[in-house]
């Protein structure tokens, strides 16, 4: 057979050798369909693969007649898994079997070396004509140790050649394929290894375990799957089988390291090969044991946590065999039982027990061994101080795998408390029997309290049943009167006449009864006996028999109805249980109780529930006042009632009555308060119900009533109702109409507030009608306010004014005038409206509103003109004019008169007191705008009126400092002002700066001073904190042009505007400063210059320098801010220092500033008197 002769593959399934996978340097594997096409196929010279399962027959046959067909080819059955199969495929005919991934091999440049070490036999059929079977260990010992044992692919295959001594090759190629077989399904690894340390031969396993293909471990070393360590152990364990002769076979534990990475702990049990004493290398079986090790690591956990649990159990664990003697025991046994671990260990289990248990726990034992169940039972542990513990032990049987008894273990546990508390229990048990029997006591009780109907019935099923248990010997009720805090008896059963015991407990202010009332508790008494020292009570109780009581307080809620006393002849009766059961049926009783009230209260209430509808439908209150005497009179039909109303002098007056309260109630109204007969008022007073005596009241008459009852209304009325009967009015019957009188009080509330709302709603229907006047009054002023605003000059603002006052307001007629000093009478100046030819009948009425208003200087109103008609002149003029209501308001700006608003409507109540206030508001914001129209004019005019004033009064602050210092004050000039002050420079000449300053510091008028400098004298700027003459001018539009002020006396030159009148302002001045006068006027006009002229002026005192320094400062940016060019940068310019630079510009800047400020340079000729 050539290198390259073709072979014939044969699978059992179609697909299964792969026919794209060619090894570099290999042939191309054909695919074939049938038996024909795979002998075609080798003939020209190709390898072909062709499946059993689609030719005809099965791959066995399909291999016999490939076999017999071409005996010369290879035929190779291609199997996915090796298994006993194999050796059926061998004894078809087969040269070899061999895996799908080995087929590439085949194919490969090794295929030809690896096909020279198959040799195809037939197989050795037995007389059936059956293959043979497995030869046995001894038959396969005998074949020679030279065969070389394994195939190129590294499958375990012992090689086929006949041995050194003849033997049947047939034969022997059967047990090699057997062997081959088996080594290749044994799930442990086996490998065959040299004696250089590398494998010849693995199987399947040992390529499963290390994740590494066969081909890749044959001829690697075995550090290729083990670590170093693992390696020198196995080469030492390998020497030392080698140096004995009676072993052979070694094992141990070494780390495979897998293809991945992973480490996987196994056993290997190895065996050396040798052959006439020569060492040929060895082979291992290597078993995965990391599952064993998890097993082993588990257990160990597993054994740690019963030992933790063992140990941290709090109850007794332990275990002894099957002679008794202790196995083990946690740390609890030593801690109970008081002894050591070494006395433990010498002691039998019975030797912990009492005595008297020791039999029954043996006899337990014994059934845990004999039935191998678990036993629970209870004895008592003796400590070695002789104590006895109750404990509960469990015991239960340990058996080994073989069900073989080892030894018992238990567990005991202390059951003391436990014990503790089923003895507790037992008496509890005999303690709740008698409360049973009590407890159908109360039970019956409580179903009797349902249907009682009265309060002496249900005191009665109460006593009559405490009475008739065994339990007690007798029972009673106790009132209790909270006003008298007296016990009075009602009510008992059974021995109960003994009422000595009951009055004796009544009046004993210490006693139990006393007690239970105060605490609102159960007091019980106990073991009562005779003995020297016993109070009244105690003897008389301790006489009938009694050993122990109890005394219950009947309550519910706030509310005390009396005590439920309950005797006993046992000294220890009255336990804790029936102490809780006692009191909750005196709060069942007192429950009752208010139940039985209530529903009283209930049947009152329904008589007065009509009555009280009634109330809803009166309309006032003597009306409610009939209704209640009504209502009253059907609950109390024994009394006469009546009810005093309250009128507007602070008395109570009768307002109704029943027809017999006039004769026991002999006076129509209640005394007053202070009188002795005080009570009804001091119920009325206090607000609270009152019960009085009748026969202590001289107003009602005698030997009639003996109670009365007095319910206040509220702080409307009272009602008073007066009985023959002392007790005619319980607590119930004053609750009932104290409620019945909330009702009352609520009607009278009501009609007094409907009263009220309707007062109200007139009130608010006449509010509204105001607040739309005012409304339309606002809409009015706020026209007139723009008018006020967009005027230029005094006569715009008042004819402005007028026109709005008629257009948009309900106004016929609206004028603005003046007094005239010439004539004496007041001059119109502006109007509009109609009816202006009523101008002309002004005259010299001093009636007619304008000049009342200039008199006055308020406003005055006049709602209806026809009052009064013939009185005054302008009335009867007004009418012929339809002038209903006028108002005149003056128009005045701090003490200045500018004139006066008369506004005329053409119906009455035009103008009100809703008016006043707004046009009064209109007159100032009028006489304000003027004021500053005048003032602009006086300022920017050309033409002014100068007048020179003189005055010498000490209140003027300037007049009073130059007084105090003795020198001249001069203006320089005024920086700011306000109505409440002004700020300005003042020189002071002639005296020291010191005195100046201490005399600034005294004056009143002076809030604040500065001293600014000294020139020819000193300046100081002064802040004025009152009003001074320069003020009041400043306000009314003077231009102050010079003020000086020597020896006591002020020279003072202002100009003013010609619109302002002269004599009004001297006025106002005069007003403030009685001795001022004017010295002389004169009419200037002032000189307007233009811009190039101002500038020549401005710049006309500056020298060349102080020019030339000024502009190029200006035109380089000096004054900008920030700074474009520094003092130096101009100095540099103009070739001169920087000092001189800033010497020229303050020079230059004072006489600028100078110039623009200075007011002293002042025309004053023609000025002197």
């Amino acid at each position: 057979m050539t290198e390259r002769d073709p072979i014939l593959l044969v699978e059992r399934t179609e697909g299964a050798v792969p026919t794209t996978t060619v090894e570099p340097g290999g042939r191309e594997i054909r695919r074939v369909p049938d038996e024909t096409a795979a002998l075609d196929a080798i003939a020209s010279g190709q390898t072909a693969v062709v499946a059993g399962d689609t030719a005809d027959g099965s791959a066995e046959s399909l291999i016999e007649r490939l076999t017999e067909a071409a005996p010369d080819t290879p035929v190779l059955a291609v199997v996915e898994e090796r298994g006993e199969a194999d050796d059926t495929l061998l004894a078809t005919g087969a040269t070899g079997v061999v895996a799908p991934e080995t087929v590439p091999r085949l194919v490969g440049p090794d295929g030809p070396e690896l096909l020279a070490r198959l040799e195809r036999s037939d197989p050795i059929p037995e007389s059936d004509g059956r293959p043979t079977a497995m030869p046995s260990l001894d038959d396969a010992s005998s074949t020679d140790r030279s065969t070389e044992a394994t195939r190129r692919d590294g499958g375990l295959r012992l090689d086929r050649s006949a041995d050194s001594t003849g033997a049947d090759p047939q034969r022997y190629e059967a047990i090699l394929q057997r062997y081959e077989t088996i080594l290749n399904t044994v799930e442990d690894g086996i490998y065959l290894m040299d004696t250089e340390g590398r494998f010849v031969a693995v199987n399947d396993a040992t390529e499963d375990l290390t994740g590494y293909p066969r081909e890749f471990l044959v001829g690697r070393h075995v550090s290729t799957v083990l670590p170093d360590g693992d390696v020198q152990r196995g080469r030492q364990l390998i020497q030392a089988l080698l140096t004995d002769d009676d072993r052979h076979v070694g094992t141990l534990e070494q780390t495979v390291v897998t293809a991945g990475g992973e480490e996987v702990p196994c056993e290997n049990r190895l065996a050396i090969v040798e052959n006439d004493g020569a060492f040929l290398g060895n082979v291992g079986v290597v078993r995965d044991v990391s599952e064993q090790r998890e097993r082993e690591r588990r257990l160990r956990e597993e054994r740690a946590l019963v030992e933790a649990i063992f140990e941290a159990v709090p109850d007794l664990l332990y275990a002894f065999d099957e002679n008794g003697e202790y196995l083990r025991w946690n740390n609890r046994v030593p801690e109970a039982t008081g002894y050591s671990d070494e006395e433990i260990e010498d002691r039998s289990p019975l030797e912990f027990l009492a005595p008297e248990d020791r039999t029954r726990v043996a006899d337990t034992l014994r059934t845990v061994v004999s039935d191998r169940r678990i036993e629970h039972l209870e004895a008592n542990l003796r400590t070695r101080d002789g104590e006895s513990i109750p404990y509960e032990f469990s015991g239960g049987p340990v058996v080994d795998e073989d069900g073989e008894l080892i030894g018992v273990a238990g567990m005991g546990r202390d059951v003391s408390e436990r014990v503790a508390r089923e003895r507790k229990i037992e008496r509890q048990r005999d303690e709740l029997d008698e409360l049973n029997r009590i407890n159908a006591v109360i039970r019956d009780i409580d179903q009797a309290l349902i249907r009682a109907r009265s309060r002496e019935e249900a005191e009665r099923v109460v006593c009559d049943r405490l009475a008739a248990s065994e339990a007690y010997r007798f029972a009673t009720v106790t009132g209790y009167d909270p006003t008298t805090d007296s016990l009075v008896p009602r009510t008992g059963a059974g021995d109960h006449d003994r009422i000595d015991v009951i009055e004796a407990m009544g009046r004993a202010p210490d006693g139990p009864g006393r007690e239970a009332i105060r605490t609102r508790s159960v007091q019980i008494v106990k073991n009562l006996r005779a003995r020297d020292r016993l109070r009244p009570w105690e003897s008389a109780a301790f006489e009938c028999g009694v050993r122990s009581l109890a005394i219950i307080p009947v309550v519910f809620e706030d509310t005390t109805y009396g005590l439920l006393s309950v005797f006993a002849s046992r000294p220890d009766a009255f336990d804790d249980r029936e102490e809780t059961v006692l009191g909750e049926l005196g709060e069942t009783l007192g429950y009752a109780l208010a139940t039985i009230d209530r529903e009283e209260r209930e049947q009152l209430l329904t008589t007065l529930q009509g009555s009280t509808r009634e109330l809803i439908n009166a309309s006032s209150k003597e009306d409610v006042c009939d209704r209640v005497v009504r209502a009253a009179a059907e609950v109390l039909q024994t009394a006469t009632v009546g009810v005093f109303l309250l009128d507007d002098g602070g008395d109570l007056v009768r307002t109704a009555s029943t027809d017999g309260f006039t004769e026991q109630f002999v006076a129509d109204s209640l005394p007053a308060p202070d009188t002795g007969d005080s009570a009804p008022w001091s119920a009325f007073l206090d607000g609270e119900t009152t019960v009085f005596d009748g026969g202590e009241q001289s107003i009602v008459a005698d030997e009639v009533p003996r109670s009365g009852l007095a319910v206040p209304l509220g702080d409307h009325a009272l009602l008073v109702a007066l009985s023959t009967d002392s007790t005619g009015f319980d607590g119930d019957l004053r609750r009932v109409l104290d409620l019945f009188g909330t009702s009352a009080e609520a009607a009278l509330d009501r009609v007094e507030g409907e009263t009220n709302l309707r007062a109200r709603d007139a009130e608010l229907e006449t509010q509204n009608r105001r607040l739309k006047r005012q409304v339309n009054i606002n809409e009015v002023i706020r026209g007139v306010d723009e008018a006020l605003v967009d005027g230029t000059t005094r006569t715009e603002i008042e004819q402005s004014v007028c026109e709005r006052l008629v257009s948009e307001g309900p106004y016929r007629f609206a004028w603005i005038g003046g007094f005239d000093p010439a004539t004496d009478d007041v001059t119109p100046r502006t109007w509009a409206g109609e009816g202006g030819e009523y101008l002309d009948t002004l005259g010299t009425d001093a009636s007619e509103p304008s000049s009342q208003a200039l008199d006055c200087s308020e406003p005055v109103i006049v709602s209806r003109v026809s009052d009064r008609l013939h009185d005054e002149p302008w009335r009867e003029a007004a009418l012929r004019r339809d002038f209903r209501s006028v108002v005149a308001v003056p128009l005045v700006y701090e003490n200045y008169t500018y004139g006066v608003l008369a506004v005329y409507g053409e119906d009455s109540d035009t103008f009100g007191e809703t008016e006043r206030p707004v046009f009064a508001e209109l007159g100032e914001t009028i006489a304000n705008a003027i004021n500053g129209i005048e003032t602009k004019q006086s300022l920017l005019g050309d033409d002014a009126v100068r007048l020179k004033l003189r005055l010498d009064d000490e209140t003027s602050p300037l007049v009073s400092l130059s007084h105090s210092l003795d020198c001249t004050i001069r203006l320089e000039g005024v920086t700011t002002w306000t109505a409440d002050g002004l700020r300005a420079f003042l020189t002071v000449a002639s005296v020291h700066s010191a005195t100046v300053d201490t005399t600034l510091d005294q004056a009143v008028a002076v809030a604040d001073y500065r001293h600014v400098g000294e020139r020819d004298s000193d300046v100081y700027e002064v802040e004025f904190a009152d009003q001074t003459v320069l003020g009041t001018l400043l306000e009314h539009g003077g231009r102050p042009r010079d003020l000086t002020v020597e020896d006591g006396q002020m020279d003072l030159v202002v100009d003013v505007s010609h619109d302002i009148h002269v004599r009004e302002l001297v006025d106002v001045v005069r007003a403030t400063y009685p001795t001022t006068e004017l010295v002389a006027r004169k009419d200037v006009t002032r000189e307007l210059r233009s811009e190039q002229q101002l500038r020549s002026d401005v710049l006309g005192d500056l020298t060349d320098r102080q020019r030339e320094v000024l502009t190029t400062a200006h035109l380089s940016g000096y004054f900008e801010r920030p700074r474009e060019s520094t003092g130096q940068d101009i100095a540099d310019a103009l070739g001169i220092s920087q000092p001189a630079v800033n010497r020229h510009l303050r020079v230059a800047q004072r006489t600028v500033f100078d110039w623009l400020l200075s007011g002293n340079t002042l025309e004053s000729e023609g000025l002197e008197r």
